[in-house]
C-alpha cells in the first residue's frame, strides 16, 4: 500500500502524513509501539492490584493478555505478524518491551516453582506455551460467538495452570 493510499483511507493530506511519518517503515514502527505500550500498561495495571502470590500473578497476566487480545485485535494482528517487516533498527527498539514481557512471566514461574505452587518441569517451554495460546485469541475469538469473554478468560487460567503444573496448597 502506498502512502498516498494510507493518507487518504486516513482522511489526512500527504504533507501531514511525511510531517509525522516520513515512511512506511516509521508509520509502522509508531503503531507497533503504541500497542505494545497499551498492552504493557494493561497487563502492569492487572499485575499491580495481584498481591505477591504466583497463582494471582500468573492469572493477572494470563487475564489481562487474553482480554488485550480479544478487545485489541487489529492492534495485536500487527504486534505479533508485522515486526518482523521493520528494519533491524526498529526491530531493536521493540526487543525491549517484548523481552520485559518474557522475563516477567519467567518470574513469575520461577516464583511459583520456588514457593512449591507450580511443578513444571519446563518452565521455558509452559511460558511460551501460556503466550502462545493467550496470543492466538486476536486469530480466533469472535465476542458474538458462544463463549464471554469472562468465560474465556476463566478458561485459560485453567490451561495456564495446567502447563505450569500449578497444585493448591494445603492451609
Amino acid at each position: 500500500m502506498s502512502i498516498r493510499a494510507i493518507a487518504k483511507a486516513a482522511d489526512v493530506s500527504m504533507s501531514a502524513m511525511y510531517h509525522y511519518y516520513p515512511g512506511k517503515q516509521e508509520l509502522l514502527f509508531a503503531l507497533l509501539q503504541d500497542g505494545i505500550a497499551d498492552y504493557h500498561r494493561i497487563c502492569r495495571a492487572a499485575l499491580d492490584v495481584a498481591g505477591d502470590d504466583p497463582v494471582a500473578h500468573l492469572d493477572a497476566l494470563v487475564g489481562a493478555t487474553v482480554r488485550y487480545r480479544a478487545t485489541h485485535k487489529v492492534e495485536s494482528n500487527l504486534m505479533l505478524s508485522e515486526v518482523r517487516n521493520l528494519n533491524e533498527d526498529f526491530q531493536a527498539q521493540l526487543r525491549e518491551p517484548q523481552d520485559a514481557a518474557t522475563t516477567t512471566m519467567t518470574e513469575i514461574i520461577s516464583a511459583g516453582i520456588r514457593s512449591g505452587q507450580f511443578t513444571t518441569k519446563y518452565p521455558d517451554d509452559a511460558r511460551r506455551a501460556v503466550f502462545a495460546m493467550c496470543n492466538s485469541v486476536a486469530h480466533w475469538y469472535d465476542p458474538s460467538g458462544p463463549i464471554s469473554l469472562d468465560e474465556l478468560v476463566t478458561r485459560y487460567w485453567e490451561l495456564a495452570h495446567a502447563l505450569v503444573g500449578y497444585r493448591e496448597q494445603a492451609d
